[in-house]
């Protein structure tokens, strides 16, 4: 693509040169003081003239062809590169999709997995992941670490997500990433 700008431009560039110079001819043919010579016939400065004319607008017409077909090729450059980034996104949408539809399945799961424990299958909110892991500090008690990550009376959560109701210094405790059940009608 570079290698082809480049082309075009050293391209143009001569033919914009030409045609200046030819413009630069015509303009000092006319400007130039007429000399007096034995008859001759006056076609031929006139021919001349119609030549480097022709000559003028016939490069005027290739440069503008090749402008053209250079825009043309940019344009095709664009589209492509507008519909890479529409399959891109639809490829993302999609991949959006089926993770967001993975984790409903997901939850489903982890729900019905810690529904064994009553105070969960009967709470307010359902587990559908682990939201953070924490370590315990000397002293800190299960009930002290819900508190302050969930709030007051949700250690039943922590305890179904860890399975254990005891901890000790240093160990890892899963924080549970909680969701409201929808009421039944």
């Amino acid at each position: 693509m570079i290698g082809g700008m480049g082309w075009f431009a050293f391209n143009y560039g001569q033919m914009t040169a030409q045609r200046d110079h030819l413009a630069m001819q015509l303009n000092q043919y006319h400007q130039a003081p007429a000399k007096k010579v034995p008859a001759k016939p006056a076609a031929a400065p006139l021919s001349q003239e119609q030549k480097l004319r022709q000559k003028a607008m016939e490069d005027s017409i290739r440069m503008a062809k090749t402008a053209e077909a250079v825009k043309l090729a940019e344009n095709s450059d664009e589209e492509s590169a507008t519909a890479e980034k529409a399959k891109q996104a639809e490829a993302k949408a999609k991949a959006e999709a089926k993770d967001k539809a993975e984790e409903k399945a997901a939850s489903k799961i982890a729900s019905s997995q810690y529904d064994k424990d009553a105070r969960v299958r009967t709470g307010a909110y359902r587990i559908i992941g682990v939201a953070q892991t924490v370590t315990v500090g000397a002293g800190q008690t299960l009930e002290q670490i819900s508190t302050r990550y969930l709030g007051s009376g949700m250690e039943c959560y922590v305890e179904a997500l860890n399975g254990t109701s005891t901890v000790k210094a240093g160990q890892k405790i899963k924080i549970p990433k909680l969701e409201l059940k929808k009421k039944k009608k």
